[in-house]
This record gives C-alpha cells, structure tokens and sequence, in this order.
C-alpha cells in the first residue's frame, strides 16, 4: 500500500528570512513537521513511540535543494511519501510546489529507529511501522555526499554551548540547532548577496544540554562545508552550494 502526507498551508512569516522569503531554517522546520505528520499518520510518530515501543525516529541524513522559493503568505502544496525503507532505515522524500503545480524544493530525508533507554539502533519490525508500505519512485535522483573533508586550525569558526531551548523531544539537540549553528558561522552580508541552492547535513553523534561544540567552516567555489564536533567527536557535517544574486 502506498502511504503519502499531503497539505496545503500558506508561508508563514516566522518561517522566512531577511527578504521575507521561506528560508533554510524555515525549510528545515517543515521537513521536520511534515514528516512527523506523516509517521503519526501510520501511527508510528515519536509520541505513540515513546508511549508504546519507548523508541523514537531520529534523522540521519537531510538533503535540501531549493530550485525556487516562495514569499511570505504565498501558499505551498506539501508531499511526504516513502522511497524507501529497510530492516533499520526509512528514506523519505518530500515535495514543495506552488499553486501552479511547479516543483520549488525537494527534500530528502533518512531516518532511523533508537531505544530510548540504550540509545541502540532498533529495527522498524519492532514498532508499529506497516508492513505493507510500498515505495514510490524518487523524484529527486542526487545522492547524499560523503562527505570526507579535512578541517585544520585554519578553518576554526567559532564555539556554541548547547542550551536548553536546544533540546528536543528525544532529549537531545534539535536536528534544526545544528543547521543553526552552521548558519551563525556565516556574516549577513553572506544570506543577502548569495542564494542557496542545496544544503545537506549528517548527524552522526548526539549532543546535549551543557555540551560544547566546535564550529568548522571550510569554502571553495560556491560551497561551504561545515563539521561541529564535541572535543575529538564528530556530531555533525554539512554542506551548502550557492550562486551569486546578480
């Protein structure tokens, strides 16, 4: 059986940047709501999880590619859908078009299941996931980065401690913060003469509360890539492409 999410809502305005347009953070927080909706939907969201299974779905990879975006108030039509799914991971891909049925970001997301009480990886036959979802053929083909950059002393950017509005429902930094934190590594001038055009993130490691975290930043030819790592753990890796605004 095939299982989608769709909806429609406007573009609200905590949701976009300088220009008043949906902006990176924006999308992150969609990617986020939409596929909780979507698990909540197969009745295996975080909440029914943690009640019944003491599991939680946690991202390991998100992949972000903006062909357009949208302005405050315009609205946006939103897909979730599965493409595909394994014995321990699940990879979502989900669809933002405006009303003319255009295409304007494509987002891919892989997720995992953790124990709450081992933090252990556990096998989605485990939990209430359908054993009869069938996968829908990806519309967006680019595959996730490797990812295999050296930082040096030269790259350092800055140190960000983990606050308390950082932590999330599975009781460690928010997905979002660590996009944050990226972004913070960047001057203003940077999200106003450059537009975006793909952004992935890796989260390799947990963070918590109290916790310390390195910033890297490395540039070359319309990318930044970035590492956050905790002493000599690696917790995050990121990458960001864009073009000139003319």
């Amino acid at each position: 059986m095939k299982y989608e999410y769709n909806y429609e809502r406007k573009v609200e305005y905590s949701e976009c940047d300088k220009d008043c347009k949906l902006g990176l953070l924006g999308i992150m927080n969609i990617s986020q709501d939409t596929s909780t909706t979507y698990y909540e939907k197969m009745k295996s969201d975080n909440i029914t999880l943690r009640e019944k299974n003491n599991a939680a779905w946690v991202y390991t990879k998100i992949k972000i590619h903006i062909i357009n975006t949208l302005k405050w108030n315009e609205k946006m039509y939103i897909k979730d859908y599965t493409t595909l799914h394994s014995k321990i991971k699940s990879l979502n891909e989900i669809t933002i078009k405006d009303k003319n049925g255009n295409t304007l970001i494509y987002i891919e997301q892989e997720s995992c299941l953790i124990d709450l009480t081992s933090r252990k990886i556990r096998k989605l036959d485990t939990i209430s996931y359908p054993p009869d979802i069938e996968d829908e053929k990806k519309k967006f083909e680019e595959p996730f980065e490797r990812m295999n950059w050296k930082y040096d002393e030269y790259d350092y950017s800055y140190k960000q401690s983990v606050q308390p509005s950082d932590i999330d429902f599975t009781k460690h930094t928010n997905n979002t913060m660590y996009v944050k934190y990226m972004m913070n590594s960047i001057n203003t001038d940077f999200w106003v003469n450059k537009k975006i055009t793909d952004f992935e993130i890796q989260f390799l490691k947990e963070s918590r509360e109290g916790e310390t975290l390195t910033i890297y930043r490395k540039e070359e030819n319309g990318k930044i890539n970035f590492l956050l790592k905790r002493n000599d753990v690696e917790i995050a890796k990121g990458s960001l492409k864009y073009l000139e605004i003319k």
